[in-house]
């Protein structure tokens, strides 16, 4: 299993940080599949994107996951 490093490139105005690919440690080849890029989307207090992209091959992929804060609610007895 490799293990990818990578550096964060910065915030934009539209709440993204994005990271990219700097090396892996136990990457035998440059073309093996790898995680090559991050960007995290702060949509609001309670819901994030996170969009991972994965290279091997020179071909890439990317596969988003929507997270959500859940709502803790509780109710009162009368």
């Amino acid at each position: 299993m490799n293990q990818p490093r990578m550096r964060a490139d910065g915030a934009n105005e539209d709440n993204i940080i994005s990271f990219s690919f700097v090396d892996a440690t136990n990457l035998a080849k440059p073309t093996d599949g790898h995680r090559h890029n991050l960007a995290i989307t702060f949509k609001d207090k309670d819901h994030i994107t996170q969009a991972w992209t994965f290279r091997q091959n020179g071909e890439e992929n990317t596969m988003k996951f929507e997270l959500a804060r859940k709502v803790m609610t509780s109710k009162t007895e009368e």
